[in-house]
């Protein structure tokens, strides 16, 4: 993960602005924007009625386009640039539902300092610390009952955003992935000579 070009700004995020990104006609974001804007917003607005879904990404199919129609639901389509609106928002949401691979838009929204609230198939391949990092949950109304808390509770929003940065930059960040590709290398260059790895430290 980039971390020089995912940054906060620190700009003012609007609480009440939920934000989901990424390619539209891709079938597991196409699900997962229907499904939260479906099932989980109108609970959240039963409590936060200015509560705002933002779907923001390129060629969103008819199904998704469809979704504007609801209250608080705004689809963007393609933009030029995904950070504005990711650092706009209070909250960013990932109710992947199924799909496979690590999911950048999630740490891209850490890198920036968003909170998320995550399903568990978002979090495939990755290792974040529940209610610490972000928060993790499949079910509707426990989804809505996580982001109903950091509506409320702002400062929990930051600091979940400043960890779930933290972790991001410690484990996923482009200079820790190069560090551990040279050790698993180095290790796999020493084993194919017959040598023991050098341990730097030691």
């Amino acid at each position: 993960m980039d971390g020089d070009f995912f940054v906060s700004d620190e700009v003012a995020a609007d609480m009440s602005r939920l934000v989901f990104t990424g390619v539209m006609s891709y079938p597991p974001n196409e699900d997962a924007a229907v499904h939260f804007a479906e099932d989980v917003l109108p609970l959240v607005q039963r409590t936060h009625p200015h509560a705002e879904f933002w779907v923001v990404g390129k060629s969103p199919p008819d199904r998704v386009r469809a979704l504007a129609d609801r209250p608080g639901v705004h689809v963007t389509g393609g933009v030029p640039d995904i950070r504005p609106y990711v650092l706009g928002a209070g909250i960013f949401v990932c109710p992947l539902r199924y799909g496979a691979g690590v999911k950048n838009k999630l740490l891209a929204a850490l890198s920036m300092k968003r909170a998320v609230v995550a399903s568990a198939m978002s979090l495939e391949g990755l290792e974040f610390r529940h209610g610490e990092e972000l928060l993790i949950a499949d079910e509707p109304a426990q989804v809505a009952a996580h982001i109903a808390r950091l509506m409320d509770d702002p400062a929990l929003a930051r600091r979940m955003g400043e960890a779930g940065h933290a972790a991001v930059k410690a484990r996923y960040s482009w200079a820790t992935s190069a560090q551990m590709l040279a050790r698993v290398l180095a290790t796999a260059a020493d084993a194919s000579s017959g040598r023991r790895p050098i341990t730097a430290g030691v």
